[in-house]
């Protein structure tokens, strides 16, 4: 190699720091790109843009990394929040006092009464705010689900209702 061709000692340096932030899992590279991108304007240029090139991939590993790492602790806190949600619970039990009134009715071949002639847990029979589930069933199939919600009061605002019809079968 000729004298202007050979790499500055600036730029080995700051090819160096690039290849330090591989080396870190991308935590120099940023330092890396940085002082290569600096000595890119001097000749050679080869060890500055290998410096560039690599500080670049260290970099955007560690951006990567961090909008991950973002985007999971996001994730976890709204999915925690979701599990917690009194109203979520409440859907969720409501819609196993559902699969209750349609197995009550297809050993039965009627509808159940009242929400104490299904079989069910004694935690699925009370709503997240501790008052009973309310069950209103018809001899043609049709069904109410009611949870009274936080203030125990019927037909408020907070009142959470899931109804539908089921075919009703008769005996074989």
């Amino acid at each position: 190699m000729t004298p202007d061709t050979q790499p500055t000692p600036e730029s080995n340096r700051c090819l160096r720091w690039s290849i330090a932030g591989i080396i870190t899992l991308g935590l120099l590279s940023p330092v890396g790109l940085v002082l290569s991108t600096k000595s890119f304007k001097r000749e050679p240029r080869r060890a500055a843009f290998a410096g560039v090139l690599l500080g670049a991939l260290g970099t955007g590993w560690i951006l990567g990394v961090v909008i991950l790492s973002t985007l999971l602790t996001i994730g976890a806190i709204w999915g925690t929040k979701a599990l917690t949600d009194p109203t979520v619970s409440a859907s969720a039990e409501m819609s196993r006092v559902l699969v209750a009134v349609k197995v009550y009715q297809k050993t039965q071949h009627t509808m159940p009464s009242t929400i104490d002639d299904l079989v069910l847990g004694a935690d699925d029979r009370v709503d997240p705010w501790g008052h009973p589930y309310l069950l209103s069933t018809q001899s043609d199939g049709s069904w109410t689900i009611t949870s009274l919600g936080p203030d125990g009061l019927p037909d408020t605002s907070d009142d959470m209702k899931i109804s539908g019809r089921i075919k009703v079968d008769a005996p074989d």
